[in-house]
């Protein structure tokens, strides 16, 4: 069985590379009886030098790993997966979160791309009744003109995001908090 194991895709996320190296160092050996392992412990290394998010041509690897591939260290990877013509059994990808996605990376990003900054967490370019969990937020909304707190909190349950008092919204507004929020209901 073939295990790929990936760190590093986006360089600011450094706890990643050294996971993977470590687990390379100390722990892969207790597994390759059963398993042939392939690491990739830094797919982004231009972004871990620089603690970037991206490339150094200013493209998310992350949504790059395609063929052909608008990212250098994306499609590499996906060049050496094709290379070497194995069914894998497992990928596992060492993510890390951060608090700098809305402080660094949105910024850079709307200026790169030429957009107007906004503290908005869905993209200008996305519609949030295009998203999958808009169809989820439809569905529960029916044919109401609006809902109450109560009832969006009955909707979804015991959610974090129905703690705090969210007042009454219109479908539009209940598509776009689903989305935001990244509530599993797709």
């Amino acid at each position: 069985m073939n295990v790929l194991v990936t760190g590093g895709v986006h360089g600011y996320e450094t706890s990643g590379v050294q996971g993977a190296i470590l687990f390379m160092k100390t722990e892969a050996h207790r597994y390759l009886e059963h398993f042939n392992i392939l690491c990739c412990p830094c797919v982004s290394p231009w972004g871990y030098e620089h603690i970037e998010r991206w490339s150094a041509g200013a493209v998310d690897p992350n949504r790059s790993f395609k063929s052909p591939s608008p990212c250098d260290e994306a499609g590499a990877v996906v060049e050496l997966i094709a290379k070497l013509g194995l069914k894998w059994t497992m990928h596992t990808d060492l993510h890390e979160t951060t608090n700098s996605d809305f402080t660094e990376f949105v910024p850079a990003k709307a200026a790169r791309d030429g957009h107007k900054l906004s503290n908005d967490p869905v993209p200008e370019s996305i519609k949030p009744s295009d998203c999958p969990g808009a169809a989820y937020a439809r569905k529960v909304f029916g044919n109401r003109t609006e809902m109450s707190h109560s009832e969006i909190k009955e909707a979804l349950g015991e959610h974090p995001s129905t703690a705090k008092d969210l007042g009454t919204m219109n479908l539009e507004a209940f598509e776009r908090f689903i989305v935001e929020q990244h509530l599993p209901y797709l």
